[in-house]
């Protein structure tokens, strides 16, 4: 699947305009073929800063969609109003692996999710052995409590950096990942990380951390999520 992450900020004096034209918009991405999930963050201690989360079973979907007459119209205020203070930050990603929390997909479009962005990256020569290392600890994620979803997406551009979305119920639930409190069944699904240095030569890792301000099931739905789990291959 295909993610178009988008960074933007929101002109203060804009912020009204720009909440009332938001429900619209995602109205009319969501009627796009292709379209699996559409979900808008807010950062968290960065005041007017956002990130779109934009889904699609693949790229060629997402580009569709742009030249789509009915999406530049819905897009009209937003380019029009001056609702955004500067120019947004545009970045594509492959999703490579995901997995769903105890409940399942119910929860993933619902407002006020915490959602953490974990941006990092391993050298070339430690991909090989990271990949199972990644399998399986996010598959110990998706059985903690509170966990919503996990996602894993690779820069198009390069295999080696990517992002984790981290989904939760509420930011308490979050107190069980590696960097806070984890569990003791996460403590040690993380150690294989140090025991290998599977991070040594790497970019370092940034956590950013987010509330889910809207979001919406695209035409695809869950089902597009779960046919793209069930066609992942052990590594």
């Amino acid at each position: 699947m295909f993610l178009h992450h988008v960074q933007f900020e929101v002109v203060p004096e804009k912020l009204a305009a720009w909440e009332s034209y938001i429900p619209d918009y995602l109205a009319v991405q969501a009627k796009q073929p292709g379209g699996v999930s559409f979900r808008i963050l807010k950062v968290l201690g960065h005041g007017y800063r956002y990130i779109a989360l934009r889904e699609w079973l693949t790229k060629g979907d997402s580009e569709r969609a742009k030249a789509n007459p009915e999406v530049f119209a819905a897009g009209r205020p937003a380019r029009e109003g001056g609702f955004y203070a500067g120019p947004a930050v545009w970045t594509d990603y492959a999703v490579f692996d995901m997995v769903w929390g105890p409940r399942g997909s119910g929860e993933f479009v619902k407002p006020g999710l915490y959602v953490q962005e974990v941006r990092g990256g391993v050298a070339p020569e430690k991909y090989a052995a990271w990949r199972p290392y990644q399998r399986n600890f996010m598959s110990v994620m998706a059985r903690q409590p509170g966990v919503v979803a996990e996602e894993a997406c690779a820069l198009s551009t390069d295999r080696h950096r990517f992002i984790f979305l981290r989904t939760f119920s509420n930011r308490q639930a979050a107190e069980v990942t590696p960097e806070v409190a984890p569990s003791a069944e996460v403590d040690l699904a993380r150690k294989p990380a140090a025991d290998l240095k599977l991070y040594e030569g790497g970019p370092g890792t940034q956590i950013t951390n987010c509330s889910v301000y809207a979001s919406v099931w695209g035409r695809e739905g869950p089902q597009a999520y779960q046919r793209f789990m069930e066609s992942l291959e052990a590594v």
